[in-house]
């Protein structure tokens, strides 16, 4: 009974749970992007409500940091490298922008400002971004073969944002976080409700009367809230996303057809993604390849007995092997490539059937991406991954010659070669030589830029007197970052500088920020100067917001 009303408790205090299971229950009938299912959940309310979102829920979701901020204070050279992956190819920018503006053109309801971006990850793939851009990786650039396929990958990746999708999991992530603190309210609230005040000489101190019924509800409720986050995660999270994936496929397919592609085009990027990741070996399959040694060894130690045992055991270990792949396979969040291939092609036979006889556009795509200045940016990106590989074994050498390499191309002054310039003079003493390689990148390649590039050419400039210079990457940051994000530097630089009222406004602008993280980089770095802070009412202790505020008085 106690288990049936945490569940029903907790369900009451998520407060989104009722979007979540009307989520997509209706099938499609027809084109997607003619059913009422292509828009955007209306999820604001939900995610933005203050009374959801407060340092309250935080401490008792015992949440950890969700906007960790990395980068400062490290120096870690070669993840350095690992956090540049962005890099420009401007004729390929300008082929992409067009094949995704013929593609937005035919979304009918209101749609983001979406940008394009290339990264230097050489998997098969892509990815949008709550900032509503669209990475799309270098291995995919080239493993494909048609403006078609390119446009159903653009299409797909947009479709996650013209859907909300990207909102729909923060969402989730959210109703997660309100469940922790739900489980965690029942437990304090079962251990205070159970206090006694008991005496003790001549004074008196608080005890818990009955430890015992105390302890039973606080592990009925954690088993209770443990069962329902399972639950959520491998069924109803997993399926949720699938569904997504889904809805982001049909879409991208709309979006294609009605732009002059060939549909195929999604065909043809999931078949390369299947042979890209390959067949997936069950964990029951690992096991039975392994059964021919068990068996071998039993009957070699132990007989027909060891035979038998080994027998019994196999089938019970099996069995729970089994188990657990079909609980895998629930809570995949992804349909696997064939599946979804087969799915596209139903739907392309039953509502493009004119469209599907469309030719793919190979020429386009080839003489865009293969010919000229496009085709040897991507291969200097490819000889960069290399170099940067050679630094994580820490084969100097090798970096140092695929760099000279890098050098004689187009992508030399490139922000990602220039770091591994920067990396390798660092790495090797000459600091000013370091300094002097960013020095070459041109400004517009900063936008690239990663939190901890712009924390080692900083610090090292301030550690060489150079506060102008430090200054000039400071507001290059600002203009990418943030204000926010960069306070912790742009403290240190003011600081230097001896410019103390500046470095306490960055300080403020610091405090704005809920990354646990970054307040705790901007303590660190304020030292001395940091103001005493003034306790404010209970309810902005607790970081509630104002009842006058929330009333509309």
């Amino acid at each position: 009974m106690f288990k049936k009303l945490i569940l029903a408790a907790t369900c009451l205090t998520l407060g989104g749970c009722q979007h979540a299971m009307l989520v997509n229950q209706q099938p499609v009938q027809g084109k997607f992007i003619d059913s009422p299912r292509a828009r955007p959940l209306e999820l604001q309310q939900v995610t933005a409500n203050p009374w959801l979102n407060n340092k309250l829920v935080d401490s008792l979701a015992g949440s950890t940091d969700p906007d960790e901020v990395r980068g400062f204070g490290k120096l870690d050279l070669s993840e350095q490298m690992a956090q540049v992956e962005s890099f420009q190819a401007a004729e390929l920018q300008a082929y992409c922008d067009r094949v995704l503006s013929q593609l937005l053109a035919h979304w009918p309801h209101e749609k983001p400002a979406i940008r394009v971006r290339f990264s230097a990850s050489e998997s098969f793939g892509a990815q949008a971004t709550k900032e509503n851009i669209i990475y799309i990786n270098i291995g995919t650039l080239q493993a494909i073969e048609s403006e078609d396929e390119l446009a159903a990958i653009l299409g797909h990746e947009a479709a996650h944002l013209l859907l909300g999708h990207l909102d729909r999991q923060h969402f989730f992530n959210q109703q997660k976080k309100l469940l922790d603190a739900s489980v965690n309210a029942v437990n304090l609230a079962a251990t205070v409700g159970g206090l006694e005040s008991q005496k003790s000489g001549t004074s008196r101190k608080w005890v818990i009367g009955d430890p015992d019924a105390v302890g039973k509800t606080i592990i009925q409720s954690s088993l209770s809230g443990t069962l329902l986050k399972a639950v959520t995660d491998n069924f109803w999270n997993s399926s949720w996303t699938r569904a997504q994936e889904d809805e982001a496929d049909l879409l991208s397919v709309d979006l294609a057809s009605r732009a002059g592609y060939s549909p195929r085009g999604a065909v043809h990027s999931i078949q390369r993604l299947q042979s890209f990741a390959g067949a997936r070996e069950t964990l029951l399959q690992r096991y039975q390849a392994q059964q021919k040694q068990l068996f071998s060894q039993a009957i070699h130690k132990k007989g027909l007995g060891g035979l038998i045992e080994q027998g019994v055991q196999s089938g019970l270990t099996a069995t729970q092997y089994a188990a657990v792949d079909l609980w895998q396979d629930f809570g995949k969040t992804h349909q696997l490539p064939a599946q979804r291939e087969a799915e596209l092609t139903r739907y392309i036979a039953s509502e493009y059937r004119v469209e599907r006889r469309r030719k793919p556009q190979l020429a386009s795509y080839q003489r865009s991406l293969l010919g000229g200045k496009s085709g040897q940016i991507l291969a200097g990106q490819v000889l960069i991954n290399r170099a940067t590989k050679a630094l994580d074994r820490g084969d100097k050498q090798e970096a140092r010659q695929l760099a000279a390499e890098v050098a004689k191309g187009p992508t030399r002054n490139s922000l990602r070669a220039q770091t591994l310039q920067f990396v390798l003079g660092v790495q090797q003493g000459h600091y000013k030589q370091a300094l002097s390689s960013l020095e070459q990148v041109p400004k517009s390649e900063w936008q690239y830029a990663s939190l901890a590039s712009y924390d080692q050419v900083i610090s090292l400039s301030l550690s060489l007197g150079r506060t102008d210079q430090a200054a000039r990457y400071l507001q290059r940051g600002q203009d990418n970052w943030g204000a926010e994000l960069m306070a912790p530097l742009a403290i240190m630089v003011h600081l230097q500088g001896d410019r103390v009222e500046q470095a306490l406004q960055a300080y403020q602008t610091c405090q704005g920020s809920k990354s646990k993280s970054l307040l705790a980089q901007c303590d660190s770095v304020i030292g001395e100067f940091k103001p005493q802070k003034a306790k404010g009412n209970p309810l902005e202790q607790l970081g509630l917001p104002d009842l006058d505020q929330l009333m509309g008085s």
